[in-house]
């Protein structure tokens, strides 16, 4: 199984300076942080983060997984930077996670 986070948005009601994504939790770990955690200990481990903007600071901060780009993250919505995630992976299942959504385990 692989799977795709969505973390291209602007997440313009939180201000412009971090991608939501980034957000810390009170673990002190970020959004995305802790789903890329969840899945590598539920053995996902082909992980495929769609980028848009501030694209360089998610890239930065989380080598060990693969990126895609939507150039057109500012005109688009999620469902196209999903698109861009399917089709950049081969077929089979997927897991498809908004970048900017805490989970808890027991969800994966």
């Amino acid at each position: 199984m692989k799977a795709i986070i969505l973390a291209a948005g602007i997440g313009s009601r939180l201000g412009k300076k971090l991608p939501k994504p980034l957000t810390k939790l009170p673990s002190g770990l970020t959004i995305i942080e802790n789903q890329i955690k969840l899945l590598k200990e539920n053995k996902i481990n082909e992980i495929i983060v769609i980028v848009g903007f501030k694209k360089e600071i998610l890239m930065e901060e989380y080598p060990d997984v693969l990126y895609c780009y939507n150039p057109f993250y500012h005109i688009t919505n999620t469902s196209q930077s999903l698109i861009m995630g399917l089709e950049s992976v081969e077929k089979g299942d997927v897991l498809w996670l908004n970048g900017d959504v805490y989970l808890e385990s027991d969800v994966i």
